[in-house]
């Protein structure tokens, strides 16, 4: 779930005369999450479980600020399951939260484009919610 109140409101903050703070953070968002993810279960092959609540916390803070409160949500949820030490549990919790994250980023991809046609017509209207 993508809740485009946020991305709307970072949407008016410019970083540069073609850039919005928007577009920049959703940029490094799409970019560095999977690098993140990977982190996740390289973490979980060590049993590092320190590793993974920093990344948790990492990838529940950046999906949070860009509107993505369902992945924000799985991160809570695997966090609990770190907590419940029901490692045999953390397999499924990893795979709801990748797929938590296809989701929100194939979202973000429909509002950049959305955002990308709004511009080329003068304005960057209001995208469908997803």
């Amino acid at each position: 779930m993508l809740d485009l109140t946020y991305v709307r409101d970072l949407q008016g903050l410019r970083a540069s005369s073609a850039d919005t703070i928007a577009e920049r953070l959703i940029t490094l968002f799409l970019t560095s999450t999977p690098t993140l993810l990977q982190d996740l279960r390289d973490a979980q092959a060590r049993s590092d479980l320190e590793q993974i609540r920093i990344g948790l916390r990492r990838l529940q803070g950046s999906s949070a600020v860009l509107g993505g409160l369902r992945l924000a949500g799985h991160c809570t949820q695997v966090e609990l399951v770190l907590d419940a030490c029901r490692l045999t549990s953390l397999e499924q919790a990893l795979t709801k939260l990748e797929d938590a994250y296809a989701a929100l980023a194939a979202a973000l991809e429909n509002y950049r484009q959305d955002a990308a046609r709004g511009s080329a017509r003068g304005s960057v209207g209001r995208p469908r919610k997803h």
